[in-house]
């Protein structure tokens, strides 16, 4: 009867102090909400104190305009006659002298080498960098480095969790990493992970309205009969039913004219359509370790079961289909892989605040200039009679007042987002504690 009463209050009081530390937490998080609401409200009445002054200044500048307008008088009637049907009058279109002197072109310089070489040279992008993990003598690891790479070809640089990322300076080390340390580094407990290499990645494509009973080898071929570098060709599944889909995804070598892929039009006898393949902006995940960030084909560490947390591959797994899964990330009863993960929805977040939105195209920068001019436009032309254009008199158009930039706002989402996770944390505490103390009482 004592064992179990003494559990009971260590157990107790394990919860109490989970409880306090997190209610410490939130009384922080609380400060700083109230600390960053304040800072917007003393910048919104900064901003608006801007705003009446630049009110104030353009009614001044309007009213001065007015009255030096009205102050301007007019020798003669023929005079102001001839400036009110001044744009009447005929420009004459006859071409001026060009004042400056051209300067020759150097010698032996013609004008088609000028312009390459105000051309920018085409930067061949950098080996991935390859993270190492479990290292813990850093020296034994250096000289493992340096009896198989040289000094200047690689740098290295440490990261949590007695972890270091190798960055290599060329391919030619990077190659000498992938094919020749790796395995010394799974001998040695170094398990390691990486990414594509931008230099070898071949270029994808998608081929639509070709039937999924078409076996890639023999569209290989046929593409090699047409002259193509093909490397492989996969077969698309639908996302749900896991049914196979009328369209295969292609890769080309990377030295293959990418005009020349597109042209392709039919494979086996059959019309196809070529087309890019769509970016994901979901998180990329590992499914040999589960781990978020990379793939399972550049990936070396320990294997992790997407339903059992176990250490072994997925495909290797016993448990039989009828028990609940468990999340090897939080713990909860769901796969590792769902996407409604708390941890994959916070690092999602974090994703795609970190990345930077795609610059607009040319021709989405026409468009948005076309509806600037047109409303512009509107805006100045209204309200305003033929008499004050041919006098000169035009409104100033008012400011309208620039929003409040949305940092602070967004340090706001964030906060907010952490107390609410904190908030169902706090109350999976309280179940927790309420489910165990009725034990005890029985």
């Amino acid at each position: 009867m004592s064992s179990t009463i003494k559990i009971k209050t260590e157990t107790e009081q394990l919860l109490y102090k989970y409880y306090t530390d997190e209610r410490a937490q939130r009384e922080k998080l609380q400060s700083l909400v109230d600390s960053l609401t304040n800072q917007v409200e003393v910048l919104q009445q900064q901003l608006n104190k801007v705003q009446e002054q630049q009110h104030e200044a353009s009614a001044k500048k309007q009213i001065h305009a007015e009255k030096s307008s009205d102050e301007v008088q007019y020798e003669t009637d023929e005079e102001e006659l001839a400036k009110e049907t001044e744009w009447v009058r005929q420009k004459s279109w006859k071409k001026r002298k060009l004042n400056v002197s051209l300067s020759p072109l150097a010698e032996g310089s013609k004008p088609d080498e000028k312009q390459n070489q105000g051309e920018k040279t085409k930067k061949t992008p950098l080996p991935p960098p390859i993270v190492v993990e479990n290292i813990n003598n850093y020296q034994e690891f250096y000289d493992l480095l340096v009896a198989n790479l040289t000094n200047d070809s690689f740098v290295a640089k440490m990261m949590n969790g007695e972890r270091v990322k190798i960055n290599s300076s060329n391919a030619e080390s990077y190659r000498t990493i992938d094919y020749r340390l790796t395995s010394l580094l799974l001998q040695n407990n170094c398990y390691w992970y990486s990414y594509e290499n931008k230099q070898d990645r071949p270029i994808r494509v998608m081929a639509k309205k070709l039937h999924s009973s078409c076996a890639p080898k023999r569209i290989i071929e046929d593409l090699e009969s047409q002259g193509y570098k093909i490397q492989d060709a996969v077969n698309k599944l639908s996302w749900r039913s896991k049914e196979p889909l009328n369209m295969f995804m292609l890769s080309f070598d990377k030295n293959e004219d990418v005009n020349r892929i597109y042209n392709i039009k039919t494979i086996l006898g059959c019309k196809v359509d070529i087309q890019p393949l769509k970016t994901s902006k979901l998180l990329p995940q590992c499914k040999r370790c589960q781990a978020y960030g990379h793939t399972q084909k550049y990936c070396s560490k320990e294997p992790r079961c997407v339903k059992c947390t176990g250490k072994h591959l997925t495909r290797d797994c016993t448990k039989p289909t009828d028990t609940k899964p468990k999340c090897v990330h939080c713990g909860e009863a769901h796969p590792a892989s769902y996407r409604g993960c708390v941890v994959a929805k916070e690092l999602q977040q974090l994703k795609n605040k970190l990345t930077k939105p795609s610059p607009p195209t040319t021709s989405q920068l026409a468009k948005a200039n076309q509806g600037k001019n047109r409303s512009t436009s509107q805006e100045v032309t209204k309200n305003i009679s033929y008499a004050q254009i041919a006098r000169g008199k035009l409104p100033q158009q008012k400011q309208k007042p620039q929003p409040i930039s949305s940092n602070s706002e967004d340090k706001l989402n964030t906060i907010l987002n952490l107390l609410t996770s904190f908030d169902n944390r706090l109350q999976k505490l309280e179940n927790s504690t309420k489910t165990a103390t009725l034990k005890h009482k029985q």
